[in-house]
This record gives C-alpha cells, structure tokens and sequence, in this order.
C-alpha cells in the first residue's frame, strides 16, 4: 500500500513538473529567461495550482455526497447538479450576460449548482430527513429534465451567441 501511495505521489510530482514546462512555448527548465519567468510564475503555476486544488474540491465533495447518500455511486452528475450548473451557465453565454466579466460564467453555474442541490435535496427530504433512495431518483430526474433543457437552449441559440462563449 505504502509503495502504491509512493509511486502515486511521485507520478503527481513528475506530471505536475512536466506540465509547468511543456505547452504551447517549450521552456527549458534550466535556462529560464525573464519572459519565460513571467510566463511560468503567472500563466502556468497558477493553473496547476487550481487543478490541482479544483481536483481535490471534486474528490471532497464526491465523498461527502457518498457519505450522506450511503451510496458509492453516487456524484455531482447522478444528482442533476452539474446538469443544473450547466443549463443556467449555458442561458448565461446565450443571453450574453457580463456583468461581472470573466467571473460571470462560473458564478452563473455556481449559481445554478446551488440552485438544484437545494431543489434536489427539497424533493429527496420526507418527514425527519433525506431519504436516500427518493433523493437519488429526484436527482436522477432533474438531470435528465436539465439536460434536456440544455440542448433546447443550445439548438434555439445563434452560431454567433455559441461562439462567443
């Protein structure tokens, strides 16, 4: 277990290495000059940074959802909520919201996350608490209702609102 874990962490540290150096402008990790710094230090650490924290945030909360629901099976996209965050998110670049600039498209389907985790857990809640099974159906149903919605939106928008995104 012990060299699993090992081997594990040094790949992480070998990918992450890898990645901070190799892009669309190769930079030779022994001969860096000031662009090339200001490239690695505020282009492409920052993103391996939050990749690697956005990856952890998704580990944490796919194991909190199993934890509650009792299910092993049970994530983010079985429950709806990232076909909620996708819809709302989708409305937002087709009605060419940006009233927070480049920040609007993730609040929006942050917004719509938020939204449909409260929706789902409203209709999975009976009497003293969440109903595990009942839960997971209402889930499963918004999703597909969600997902239906957003090829709608998708299918009646205009090439340009699409490519703007």
């Amino acid at each position: 277990m012990k060299l699993k874990l090992l081997g594990t962490v040094i790949a992480a540290i070998g990918i992450f290495s890898l990645a901070l150096f190799i892009g669309p402008k190769f930079i030779n990790p022994f001969s860096v000059n000031g662009i090339e710094k200001e490239i690695l230090l505020s282009i492409r650490l920052p993103r391996i940074i939050v990749s690697v924290l956005m990856g952890i945030a998704l580990g944490a909360s796919g194991a909190v959802l199993q934890g509650i629901l009792r299910n092993p099976l049970a994530d983010p996209y079985i429950l709806g909520i990232s076909s909620g965050a996708a819809l709302i998110a989708a409305i937002g670049i087709v009605a060419g919201f940006v009233f927070f600039g480049i920040v609007t498209i993730p609040l929006l389907a942050f917004i719509g996350a938020l939204i449909t985790g409260i929706f789902v857990g409203a209709l999975g809640w009976k009497r003293g608490g969440f109903w595990p099974g009942r839960l997971l159906l209402a889930g499963v149903g918004l999703g597909f209702l969600f997902s239906a919605a957003l090829m709608l939106v998708m299918s009646v928008s205009s090439d340009e609102s699409l490519r703007r995104a």
